[in-house]
């Protein structure tokens, strides 16, 4: 199994404007994809990218976990890092702009940050 390439834990208060405040932690994690077994290969050759995200709510502790998988990594990394909203529905969404410096911005629904997004140092050294 490859190693997560890009792995950056961080802590901040961020700021959405009409919305307050909203202090977390998040893990974001990105990696080429691998199959989980040598049989499952055989099925379907995939060249793709693989992103784990885990947001912590430091108010409430709840954390939220999910991957997405995707053959090209600039789409990889337009997608949102955690959608906001009752069960079922996004009202807005957190999309991480440049994952060197860990900026993250917040807009409304969820569908894929409309700029390029620049490849993470940590990926372009490998």
């Amino acid at each position: 199994m490859s190693e997560w390439r890009y792995d950056h834990t961080f802590v901040s208060d961020f700021r959405e404007s009409n919305r307050g405040v909203r202090p977390a932690r998040v893990t974001v994690a990105i990696k080429p994809f691998e199959w989980l077994r040598e049989s499952d290969v055989k099925l379907k050759p995939v060249d793709a990218w693989m992103r784990l995200v885990i947001w912590e709510n430091l108010i409430s502790h709840q954390r939220t976990y999910h991957a997405n998988i995707n053959p090209d990594l600039p789409g990889l990394l337009q997608a949102n890092l955690q959608p906001f909203g009752p069960s079922g529905q996004v009202d807005f969404s957190a999309y991480m702009i440049d994952y060197d410096a860990h900026k993250v911005v917040f807009k409304d629904g969820d569908d894929p940050w409309p700029d390029p997004i620049a490849i993470p140092t940590d990926l372009l050294s490998q």
